[in-house]
């Protein structure tokens, strides 16, 4: 009876390694086939992002290239604004507050104030140096009105 429990007991004992070893075969093999496809599906997946994203690079780079031309022509019409409006104040005799009032103060014409002293000129004009300042700060504002349009332009385009 000893040997009949043991040959049972080997035959139960080899049963079950021959069925663990079936089992985790065909599990193994289930998991491994799972894997596989995700990493497929994942590979495919960056696939299509990578081209997406060098899609939305490219389209991005024409944008700016178009916002840049127009802003480099924007640059130049402002400069010929600035070169007209230099040449009209030079033509004029200059820029002029008309709300300034003539001043009966004389002021001295060199250092040395016992020298001599004249008057003011045309009453209302601006020196040449508050002029030349007056149109570069214009063109400055300009300049940068055109940069915050610009900006403006590429975040409104890239926002849906």
């Amino acid at each position: 009876m000893r040997i009949t429990a043991l040959v049972g007991i080997a035959s139960l004992a080899t049963g079950a390694l021959a069925g663990w070893w079936l089992t985790h075969d065909s599990l193994t093999a289930k998991h491994q086939a799972h894997v596989s496809a995700l990493r497929s599906q994942a590979a495919d997946d960056l696939r299509h992002a990578t081209d997406r994203a060098f899609e939305l690079e490219r389209q991005h780079n024409d944008l700016a290239t178009k916002l840049e031309v127009a802003n480099a022509q924007n640059r130049r019409k402002l400069d010929s604004v600035l070169a007209e409006n230099r040449r009209l104040a030079r033509d004029l005799g200059g820029l002029r507050d008309p709300y300034s009032l003539a001043s009966s103060c004389a002021l001295p014409t060199n250092p040395n104030p016992a020298s001599g002293l004249t008057a003011s000129p045309a009453p209302g004009r601006l020196s040449d140096e508050a002029s030349e300042f007056l149109l570069d700060f214009a063109r400055e504002a300009d300049r940068a009105a055109e940069y915050a349009a610009t900006c403006y332009d590429w975040v409104k385009r890239l926002t849906p």
